[in-house]
């Protein structure tokens, strides 16, 4: 099959469920998966910020969900409307309990343990 064969059916998936190719969910064990709050990362491609804190919480497998802004109109919105978000990443905790604009990982350390979590988990 060639190369165009095959970008054809995720173009076409692509046009059909936008939402996949704007938000991904980095999934854990589900085991680990239930003892965190809920993570939204803000962000936008190519961000270096964004990429190290996507890093910080993949290399000790904690579940997040990371949100584009430039490509999610919705994202662009609840970081901007909801979140009065000036700088990526922008990284939500919880119900809106705890909110850590840009890279700061001894923020992001100290909302871990509000939710009496381990840093290093």
């Amino acid at each position: 099959m060639s190369r165009r064969h095959l970008l054809l059916p995720a173009l076409i998936f692509c046009l059909a469920v936008p939402a996949a190719c704007r938000t991904a969910i980095v999934p854990c064990p589900v085991s680990r998966a239930s003892h965190y709050p809920a993570i939204v990362i803000y962000m936008k491609h190519g961000c270096p910020y964004c990429e190290e804190v996507e890093s910080y919480f993949a290399s000790r497998q904690i579940p997040f969900v990371k949100r584009d802004i430039m490509r999610d109109k919705d994202a662009f919105h609840a970081f901007r409307d909801r979140y009065h978000g000036d700088i990526v990443p922008l990284t939500v905790f919880g119900n809106d309990e705890r909110i850590v604009d840009g890279l700061d990982l001894p923020a992001i350390r100290r909302a871990l343990q509000s939710f009496g979590l381990s840093a290093d988990d």
